[in-house]
């Protein structure tokens, strides 16, 4: 039907018109034409992003939710500091965990990381345990995968810089290879930002310069330490 009547609009701009000055509105007319069709696919497409998002949350209801993903002092999720491997494969059924040696910055430096996965193969985080082979061996290091894990504040792997500081008191700023380390220190979290993100000069006499990370740089990493 909206053919139809496009069609019988453009007949008429054609009939009351000079060919000349018929053929550049004809051809005005089909581009905002294209631009209306463009605009409509942009928008159905940011809905159904939107719509996919609110599916994932109502999963769940909230108090489920906060426990599964929430972070807090000494808490990861369910997970909790004092853990070890054996409480590990106690808490979750063995086939969702993934054994990993990883070799570290020196040669003779060899770690063990658990790979947890949930019941779509999606990961979700990387424990690491303070001594290799022991099944006893405290969980010491998580490094948080799934962006569904959260902070107090809503804070998580899709906010920004700005959120983060809006939200919290940073402890400490430190470089890494690629990327800067913004730590909090009460939660043991630490959150990293590539370097390209920085503005020039984000190196200065006393360090990593604060003022020198936009508010709109995004995270790439978090990592939850329990020491």
């Amino acid at each position: 039907m909206k053919s139809v009547m496009n069609l019988c609009l453009i007949c008429l701009l054609l009939s009351c018109q000079t060919p000349e000055k018929k053929k550049t509105e004809l051809l005005e007319y089909e581009i905002s034409q294209l631009q209306e069709e463009l605009d409509e696919l942009k928008n159905k497409g940011t809905a159904e992003e939107g719509q996919e998002e609110n599916d994932v949350q109502n999963e769940y209801d909230i108090e489920e939710f906060n426990y599964l993903f929430g972070i807090e002092k000494d808490k990861v999720g369910p997970f909790h500091r004092g853990m070890t491997l054996e409480d590990l494969y106690m808490s979750v059924p063995e086939e969702y965990i993934k054994k990993e040696v990883v070799q570290g910055e020196y040669e003779d430096e060899i770690y063990e990381d658990y790979e947890f996965y949930d019941d779509e193969g999606n990961l979700m985080l990387v424990f690491t345990p303070v001594q290799n082979g022991r099944m006893n061996a405290p969980i010491h290091t998580i490094v948080v995968k799934d962006k569904r894990y959260f902070l107090s504040g809503g804070v998580d792997l899709n906010s920004t810089y700005g959120q983060l500081v809006d939200k919290y008191n940073v402890d400490n700023y430190s470089p890494d290879m690629d990327v800067i380390v913004v730590s909090l220190d009460e939660i043991g979290a630490s959150f990293s930002i590539l370097k390209s993100e920085l503005e020039e000069n984000w190196w200065g006499d006393n360090g990593i310069d604060p003022s020198k990370i936009p508010l709109s740089a995004k995270f790439n990493g978090l990592v939850i330490r329990w020491r």
